[in-house]
């Protein structure tokens, strides 16, 4: 309750503290920079740890970093952690020393589960992505097609699977058979022994090489790359398409509409997009600029497009986007 009325509390105990090691949501950071770090200084942390259950946001480090440059915070100190429901910490960047691992994919090959690197220059459409970490010890990931339970192939990704001393083991009281087939998941072509959790989210591994420390000598690393949730997909003639990125090229297409105001989803058979806009003029021209940059980047064609009122759009109490309610809202005609 104090740090909402006082977003520089975190930074007076971090500060007060030479805490070295601390953990926060990327919420909490958003709240964090609402205050000046001008009159801060955080050269003592090592390692501020920005937890994300999905996809890292790439504009967000860069946000950070700039914001907090004049309180003498080390780049290399701010590292994303891959923390999910079933698991606090399956990666994390803590300690690298290095600035996140940047890959541009090529979006065409994406939809059909390739991860095909491209380069930004030619490539307009491309998808910008950053590392969540690197696998700690005591954790195994596997990266499984869901549909077969057979380990990808390189160049594919598919579904993270975790086998780790940091794993829950089950729901209270669930007896639900899913719950317990999602926890004690077996691959069909590695040791039949090992029991992963399914986290129901996409991604991939990649090795890379990088220079650390003082001699800069070369390191190979494998790290993680989170895609999206499965459960957020939908598929279009075969193909797979993350909302989100079809959202931020919605959200681009006209300055009236809100920031991180849209949400995208399939229902009854049709492509739906709900647009938060900030003003009622100009809405008939703003329905084919959604519809040819969508058509343009992602090659979907939108079936319905519905704009709410500024305020309407269902968002949490911290101002994310509720696409559950958003969805379930539109096919209960509540919204």
């Amino acid at each position: 309750m104090d740090f909402a009325a006082n977003p520089a509390l975190l930074l007076q105990v971090i500060q007060k503290y030479k805490i070295k090691d601390t953990y926060a949501t990327s919420q909490m950071i958003s709240h964090a920079m609402t205050t000046s770090a001008k009159n801060f200084h955080l050269h003592e942390v090592k390692n501020i740890m920005i937890a994300f259950d999905q996809r890292p946001k790439t504009e967000l480090y860069n946000r950070v970093r700039s914001h907090f440059a004049p309180a003498n915070l080390d780049a290399t100190a701010i590292n994303t952690t891959y923390s999910h429901v079933l698991n606090p910490m399956v990666v994390t960047r803590s300690y690298m020393c290095i600035e996140p691992i940047s890959l541009y994919l090529n979006t065409k090959a994406l939809r059909r589960g390739i991860v095909q690197l491209t380069d930004p220059d030619a490539d307009p459409f491309c998808l910008h992505i950053h590392d969540s970490g690197m696998v700690p010890v005591c954790t195994q990931v596997a990266i499984v097609n869901p549909e077969t339970n057979a380990i990808s192939r390189i160049g594919e990704f598919g579904e993270i699977w975790v086998s780790s001393e940091a794993n829950v083991k089950g729901f209270y009281r669930s007896r639900d058979p899913f719950d317990v087939m999602r926890m004690t998941a077996h691959t069909v072509d590695l040791d039949p022994t090992i029991r992963y959790v399914r986290t129901g989210d996409l991604g991939f591994l990649h090795n890379v090489s990088r220079p650390v420390g003082p001699g800069g000598a070369l390191v190979d690393m494998q790290t993680l790359f989170v895609l999206g949730s499965i459960g957020e997909t939908f598929e279009v003639n075969g193909l797979n398409h993350f909302p989100m990125d079809i959202e931020r090229t919605i959200e681009k297409s006209h300055r009236k509409i809100a920031r991180a105001g849209s949400a995208i989803f399939q229902a009854g058979g049709q492509i739906v997009a709900v647009v938060e806009v900030l003003t009622d003029e100009y809405l008939a021209a703003i329905v084919p600029l959604i519809v040819n940059a969508v058509l343009n980047e992602h090659q979907v064609v939108i079936d319905v497009i519905t704009f709410v009122a500024r305020g309407d759009f269902p968002r949490s109490r911290l101002g994310e986007k509720q696409r559950g309610k958003i969805l379930s809202h539109w096919v209960t005609r509540k919204l």
